[in-house]
């Protein structure tokens, strides 16, 4: 498989080298944050928390719009994880790994990636954590 997906903050779906099915078609209430790619279609993400499904099965969305705001969404197993700017993750239709809830993290986490049976967390400077999968290290520089 080759060529990625792109989304913008109203959810206009653009691919290189790689099959769209539409975006979402009206502006979310909140800016999407992210896309996640899946057999048959993708998942899009709102920083509120909502997931929005194309050509894929939605297995959820938060309830209520989160403490800290949605920055990241990753495919996992046959489901899905949110993350949010203080790294809490939130799991739909795949395992719980953990989370970086009650733990005072430096920077935002901007970012979700699995990683075998686990996931890594990233943080707006190159701090990774790591869930149920080796930590090979982060690459910081708190000043930029």
């Amino acid at each position: 498989k080759t060529g990625y997906l792109l989304v913008t903050s109203t959810g206009q779906v653009l691919g290189v080298h790689a099959p769209t099915y539409g975006g979402l078609g009206f502006r979310p209430s909140s800016p999407v944050v992210g896309i996640a790619s899946t057999k048959t279609g993708y998942l899009i993400a709102t920083s509120a928390g909502k997931v929005y499904n194309v050509h894929t099965p939605l297995y959820g969305s938060l309830r209520q719009r989160p403490r800290f705001p949605i920055t990241g969404i990753a495919t996992a197993g046959k489901g899905y994880l949110l993350v949010s700017t203080r790294g809490w993750v939130y799991n739909f239709h795949t395992p719980f790994r953990g989370s970086l809830r009650g733990i005072a993290v430096p920077k935002p986490i901007i970012g979700i990636t699995p990683v075998g049976a686990g996931y890594v967390l990233t943080s707006s400077v190159g701090n990774v954590y790591a869930f149920n999968t080796a930590f090979d290290g982060s690459v910081t520089n708190e000043g930029i």
